[in-house]
């Protein structure tokens, strides 16, 4: 829709950013000389950028490195907008003086004619128009030529300032809300937690009994190795360790695929109810567990991990779901072997490890059965709590729509026209 088709309520005006506002950006000085960090003079990245206020600085720079770059002192309340990097689009308020590095556009406003807060919910809300703007290949930026050139909606100034508090209030009940669900989601996850003590640590009998985990295991393979390089959109499915969730879940989303052998085929082939154990990872996630579900068929698995096969002595999920107990975990504490960069879980110690059963198959399933009943309503009830988390992040772009359209708040005819101010702010300048 053209300026000339938009249908403005009752006292707004439409303008652009540089006619209202002054941009500018920062500089970094150079990492070559030490003494420009370390200083008092804060310094912001855009990876600080978190749609928040902005307190401090991850890094400072003295007034050495000040001077010698093109990094400049902003000042408290100057909006600021990500220009490139991984949080593109991202904004912040600056709660303090400090200086920014030149991935960071400071916005600035003339406060008789653009409330600060108005402009920083509103360049929040343009977030996606302004991306998709962005120009250049490995790492897109947005120039501040598409910052000035970015229209703005303009109520009456004292419009602009009931449209900020309605919204300030909306979030304020729309994030308590939130903060109630993501709660409810650490205490899902905590059921999980207990459930699963309760099966493997509460019901241990005379009928249970305590075996080396090598006893209950026919077999125990490392996967095939294959390089990066090696892996193509086609040929044989190939899962990694990313592919097993913290949780013993399976993520199919991001298989790859490798070119191997009938041998290869053969040797590493997945079947169903093969219990899957990563065995290299950070030291946090490393021995995530969980259990094949033939979905893809002729699937492979790479050397971080262990195919795992039982015996006839005990069922592969209730073994999958002992090694995803904290029960078991703990256990593997002791024998994690951990490098610089990574952590492992070897075959002679994991076979060692002492592994709680009963004895009796049908006690094993009737244990599955309510691990797996509890495990599918925390499933269900954490389906609802994303489902209304999402539904609130799209109720915070319904009510922003709703305030840059003029339908948030009601308009006052006593208030000077946006277009009026803007014309003496013209005449003034």
């Amino acid at each position: 829709m053209t300026d000339t088709e938009l249908e403005l309520p009752q006292g707004w005006t439409i303008s652009s950013i540089n006619q209202v506002c002054k941009t500018s950006s920062g500089g970094t000085p150079s990492r070559g000389k030490p003494e420009y960090y370390g200083g008092s003079i804060h310094w912001i990245k855009s990876g600080e950028l978190k749609e928040s206020m902005i307190y401090d600085s991850d890094e400072k720079i003295t007034k050495m490195g000040l001077e010698n770059s093109s990094a400049k002192i902003f000042s408290k309340g100057t909006v600021l907008l990500a220009l490139y990097g991984a949080n593109i689009g991202n904004t912040g308020l600056l709660q303090i003086d400090s200086a920014t590095n030149q991935a960071v556009c400071a916005i600035f406003n003339d406060k008789d004619l653009l409330d600060t807060n108005y402009l920083l919910w509103y360049i929040r809300f343009m977030k996606k128009n302004l991306v998709k703007q962005a120009i250049g290949g490995a790492q897109p930026n947005i120039s501040q030529t598409i910052v000035n050139k970015l229209k703005i909606l303009l109520p009456p100034l004292n419009e602009q300032k009931r449209i900020v508090s309605k919204i300030e209030e909306l979030f304020s009940k729309i994030d308590s809300v939130k903060q109630s669900l993501e709660h409810t989601k650490l205490q899902l996850e905590q059921y999980r937690i207990s459930l699963l003590k309760y099966a493997f640590e509460g019901k241990l009998t005379e009928r249970w009994e305590v075996v080396k985990f090598k006893e209950l295991t026919k077999s125990r393979k490392i996967g095939l190795v294959r390089s990066k390089r090696e892996q193509s959109e086609s040929g044989t499915p190939y899962l990694k360790m990313n592919n097993i969730t913290i949780d013993g879940k399976l993520d199919l989303s991001s298989i790859v695929y490798v070119n191997c052998s009938d041998q290869e085929l053969q040797n590493y082939l997945l079947e169903k109810n093969d219990i899957l154990f990563n065995t290299r990872n950070s030291f946090e996630l490393v021995g995530k567990t969980t259990i094949w579900n033939n979905l893809i068929k002729n699937c492979i698995f790479n050397n971080n991990i262990m195919r795992i096969r039982t015996n006839n002595t005990i069922l592969p999920k209730f073994l999958c779901y002992f090694m995803n107990s904290n029960m078991f975990k703990t256990k593997l504490l002791s024998v994690k072997k951990a490098t610089t960069n990574i952590c492992a879980i070897y075959d002679k110690d994991l076979k060692e490890q002492l592994i709680s059963f009963p004895i009796d198959i049908k006690q094993q399933k009737e244990i599955i059965l309510k691990i797996e009943q509890g495990f599918a309503l925390i499933e269900n009830t954490s389906q609802i709590v994303e489902s209304s988390l999402q539904n609130l992040q799209t109720m915070k772009m319904s009510v922003l729509k709703q305030a840059f359209e003029g339908k948030l708040v009601p308009q006052d005819p006593n208030d000077e026209p946006a277009s009026v101010l803007l014309e003496r702010i013209k005449l003034k300048k």
